[in-house]
């Protein structure tokens, strides 16, 4: 099983900020870009990852560079310089597992991309007050405490890190939290009591989600319904760009306020695909104590140019990562099936593999049993009896009364699913030219 004690969990908020507090983040996330082109500079010259050993002395080092920069340095919260310095040497140890170092080039940012500021314990403090309803975080170098959105969820657990984050104009605040044993059982409270249920899922575009008890669960694609309004917004700057560089001037306010409108757009739409993840995921972990799962070869897949988009649309590896952490804190077992296992080609009744099975084919037909299936379907039961099989566990029966909670689960949450039709037997039926036509196998392309 595993250890649940040593997983730590995060909480993001977003903070409520005055002029001054904005304007001393903003600073901040200055300094840290100019510490990380610092850093990128000096691997350039160099070539050596040994710079990064010691972060200490590559901080002590931009610190004397930049003395005129920064305005204090008793008050200034030195651990923000040395975690980008350390950050850096992850992010370069895994992009020298793809090539070598002579060959690795790194590019220098001018303007401020996402930033990020990163608080040891030693730098923030967490203040309650009685009277209001939401908590504070006090940092090192303001006055005044920062106002948060929301309540602590874990209030008894320790808090090892903070990092302050800055998209489309919106401040967040995220912690990096180490449960203790009574927000651990208050998590675990979350998902029901184990049930020896088991499932296996297929993935896919169209349907996102092919359930082994033949619910099929799709998600809401957030992107293709809002494309229009990103291309229009994307024109528009493009024009305004085109102005500016023709009359050689700066770029004007229009333009920012349309990169604005962009960015806060795409924030939205991560949002909404964010929030329909999570609610599937704990739908899933809640109803199954054994969850199989097809282990994709997702940078491949994104080669095809006609799938690409909305592959990026549907994103298994928010599915894949959610499901992993939360079968963890519920104690539950996620088991991914290996990449070459022949989950569509196997029939999941006598389990005979066909040669060929492209992606016209919707419908699975056994030649040797005849059993007419959904192809999603027939891969996900597969799926399920292969975990059964590695395991060696024994599930009980998922009944009718499971399955209609599981169907108002889903319907709760505004979750989209449907039913699909039950399998089909034609072994006591011959497969002749007016049997092909009168059920459609010759449409599917069961029959030849």
């Amino acid at each position: 099983m595993y250890n649940t004690k040593q997983i730590c969990l995060g909480q993001k908020t977003k903070i409520h900020l005055n002029n001054a507090q904005k304007s001393y983040l903003d600073y901040l996330f200055r300094i840290t870009r100019l510490a990380k082109n610092y850093a990128v500079e000096q691997f350039n010259q160099t070539h050596d990852t040994r710079i990064f050993n010691d972060p200490y002395q590559l901080s002590e080092q931009f610190l004397k560079q930049n003395k005129n920069i920064i305005k204090d340095l008793t008050t200034f919260p030195i651990f923000i310089i040395q975690s980008v310095f350390l950050d850096m040497q992850i992010q370069i140890k895994e992009l020298l597992k793809n090539t070598t170092v002579e060959k690795l080039r790194l590019y220098p940012k001018k303007d401020i991309h996402f930033p990020s500021l990163k608080f040891a314990p030693s730098h923030f403090q967490i203040v309650n007050k009685k009277d209001s309803k939401k908590d504070y975080v006090l940092i090192k170098g303001l006055k005044h405490p920062i106002k948060l959105s929301t309540k602590l969820r874990f209030k008894n657990s320790h808090i090892i890190s903070i990092t302050f984050k800055k998209r489309a104009g919106v401040y967040m605040l995220g912690m990096r939290i180490k449960l203790d044993e009574k927000d651990r059982k208050i998590i675990i409270k979350k998902y029901e009591k184990k049930n020896n249920h088991a499932i296996g899922i297929d993935l896919g575009i169209k349907e996102t989600m092919t359930l082994s008890n033949g619910i099929t669960i799709r998600y809401p694609c957030p992107y293709e319904t809002n494309k229009n309004k990103i291309s229009i917004i994307n024109k528009k700057i493009s024009a305004k760009r085109f102005v500016a560089i023709k009359n050689k001037t700066p770029r004007s306010n229009n333009i920012r306020k349309l990169e604005l409108k962009l960015a806060k757009l795409s924030l939205h739409i991560t949002n909404i695909r964010l929030n329909y993840i999570h609610k599937i995921t704990t739908i899933l972990v809640r109803h199954f104590d054994y969850i199989a799962m097809e282990n994709l070869d997702v940078l491949e897949l994104f080669q095809n140019r006609i799938i690409a988009r909305k592959l990026g649309d549907v994103s298994f590896y928010e599915t894949f990562r959610q499901l992993i952490y939360k079968t963890k804190l519920a104690e539950k077992i996620f088991y991914q099936v290996d990449r070459y296992f022949p989950s569509t080609k196997k029939c999941a009744r006598c389990g005979h593999i066909k040669k060929k099975m492209p992606l016209s084919e919707r419908t699975y037909y056994c030649e040797n049993c005849h059993l007419i299936i959904n192809r999603d379907h027939n891969a996900a039961i597969n799926i399920k009896w292969r975990m059964i099989e590695d395991i060696g566990c024994l599930p009980s029966k998922f009944t009718l009364v499971d399955f209609q909670n599981l169907q108002l689960d889903l319907k709760k949450n505004n979750v989209y699913s449907k039913k699909l039709k039950q399998e089909t037997d034609m072994s006591h039926l011959k497969s002749d030219n007016k049997f092909g036509r009168r059920c459609g196998l010759y449409k599917f392309g069961c029959l030849k």
